[in-house]
């Protein structure tokens, strides 16, 4: 039997907005959070999850937060019976600034109330 992960994180996936929402499609799995840049090329990331999970995930929105070329995220809540637990997808170009960008990170854990399991994934260039 094939086992599939249950959540793929994507980063520096290069796409705009609309190209991530309407043609990339990856069999079995369902797009929950992603941020794509609206000037710059590439950077971005994208948070999937694999079907039947998707009833039990819920996006959190922290575009606001994100900054191009300083620090891009996409963040998820999943929330089986009584475990919860956030995903977060992270990018962090390298010709971005560190500090700006762990500020940026530090932000979104503290305005998501972060107090739960949080599970940090991405490409951190330095």
């Amino acid at each position: 039997e094939e086992t599939k992960p249950e959540i793929l994180i994507f980063s520096e996936h290069g796409l705009k907005q609309d190209q991530i929402e309407e043609n990339f499609q990856i069999p079995y799995y369902s797009l929950r959070a992603h941020y794509s840049r609206a000037v710059h090329k590439q950077g971005g990331v994208a948070i999937y999850v694999v079907e039947g999970l998707e009833a039990h995930t819920e996006s959190i929105e922290i575009h606001q937060l994100c900054e191009e070329l300083t620090c891009e995220l996409a963040l998820v809540k999943i929330k089986i019976k009584n475990f919860t637990i956030q995903v977060m997808g992270i990018y962090r170009s390298p010709a971005g600034n560190i500090d700006d960008a762990l500020n940026i990170l530090s932000q979104s854990l503290e305005d998501t109330k972060a107090e739960l399991a949080t599970y940090c994934n991405g490409r951190y260039k330095y």
